[in-house]
């Protein structure tokens, strides 16, 4: 049988000389008390905030599995076909761009 285990938590409270916890001390104080801690002693650790010794005995609930669901299977390597690499749609090979040399029109007059 393991022995006795002991934790002391400070909290703050909502306002200076109360003893309401704030939202997140309340919930923490409520997570402990589930998790099978109780609380023992109370007392001020300055005015806006509550020290707590909590106890419990036994031994600790085992952990959970990491993976309840199979591990998915490997993704397909990316293809080396029409994605990626440099530029866009463009002019055809050889090509810069603009109008073809030597003017390209009919003779003007």
């Amino acid at each position: 049988m393991a022995g006795r285990e002991v934790l002391y938590e400070t909290f703050f409270t909502r306002a200076p000389g109360q003893d309401k916890l704030r939202k997140t001390a309340s919930g923490r104080m409520k997570h402990l008390l589930r998790e099978g801690w109780h609380e023992v002693s109370r007392q001020s650790a300055g005015l806006d905030s509550v020290r707590v010794r909590f106890e419990r005995e036994g031994v600790t609930k085992p952990l959970p599995p990491l993976r309840t669901k199979p591990e998915p299977p490997p993704r397909r390597p990316p293809r080396g076909d029409r994605r990626g690499g440099p530029g866009g749609r463009g002019p055809g090979p050889g090509s810069r761009g603009g109008p073809p040399p030597g003017g390209g029109g009919p003779p003007r007059g």
